[in-house]
């Protein structure tokens, strides 16, 4: 069987915009055909929020986070926001020849939840991927990425422990998600009303090392689709493209402020 490389990135703690910046560069330069698949996982300095590409910013209470000078930025991928604060964030992006999971939306995003479920495994953590469909009012309702559990997503204890979402292309996809380590309840619910209350992974678990974490979700891409992941960096060509990208794009209220 053939190994085909992958890359690996390992950010430290980075600005909002930044982070996404970043991740439509790692996307642009992937579906180019520049760089292989990437895996990335990065942090936030700070408390700030992200919203889905989609969503309407009334969603959370604008005028607490910009008293509490939390930081707001929109994601190019979906889904509903998300509080980041202590927590694994991560980003994905494959050509869609990466993988014969990769064709369409449904496959991708099974395949991956598969990869996270089993790296938690390895970690003798018993988490269970969702087979059930939310009910749409349910869905349609939450604000929070974490206040409805949808299928192909990952529970422990009756808890959604891992956001994510996609952006789909022509040749390729991008899917972001996080896993929060703890949760400042007093910040979540002053942003999101009556929602936030998923408690954090770290009061689900006798205890978690991230280290060990990263490590178990990296050997489980690297078994999963056979692949070897070699550590890397950024290019010079993507680090230029994400200045660019955080100035023009994601630190502009036109892009953030649109819905």
């Amino acid at each position: 069987m053939m190994t085909y490389k992958w890359r690996y990135i390992d950010d430290g703690p980075g600005e909002a915009s930044f982070n996404m910046a970043v991740d439509e560069a790692i996307a642009q330069h992937v579906l180019a055909g520049t760089v292989p698949p990437t895996l990335r996982f990065y942090g936030w300095k700070g408390h700030c929020i992200s919203l889905g590409r989609f969503q309407k910013r009334s969603d959370i209470d604008i005028e607490y986070c910009k008293r509490m000078m939390i930081n707001i930025v929109r994601r190019p991928t979906g889904g509903r926001a998300i509080l980041h604060g202590e927590e694994l964030t991560y980003s994905f992006c494959s050509g869609i020849s990466g993988s014969d999971h990769f064709r369409d939306l449904s496959g991708s995003y099974t395949a991956l939840s598969m990869v996270f479920d089993g790296a938690f495994k390895r970690l003798d953590i018993e988490t269970r991927v969702r087979d059930k469909r939310e009910k749409g009012k349910v869905l349609s309702k939450a604000s929070n990425c974490f206040d409805a559990v949808s299928v192909g997503e990952i529970t422990l204890s009756g808890q959604k422990i891992i956001g994510s979402a996609q952006k789909r292309f022509r040749n390729g996809f991008l899917q972001q998600g996080c896993i929060p380590l703890s949760i400042d309840k007093d910040i979540s619910s002053s942003v999101f009303g009556r929602h936030g209350t998923m408690p954090g992974l770290l009061s689900l678990t006798e205890s978690l090392d991230i280290e060990r974490l990263k490590n178990a979700i990296f050997h489980e891409i690297s078994s999963f689709f056979s692949v070897e992941l070699k550590h890397s960096e950024l290019t010079e060509s993507e680090v230029d493209l994400a200045r660019e990208l955080q100035e023009k794009k994601y630190s502009s209220t036109h892009w953030t402020d649109q819905r």
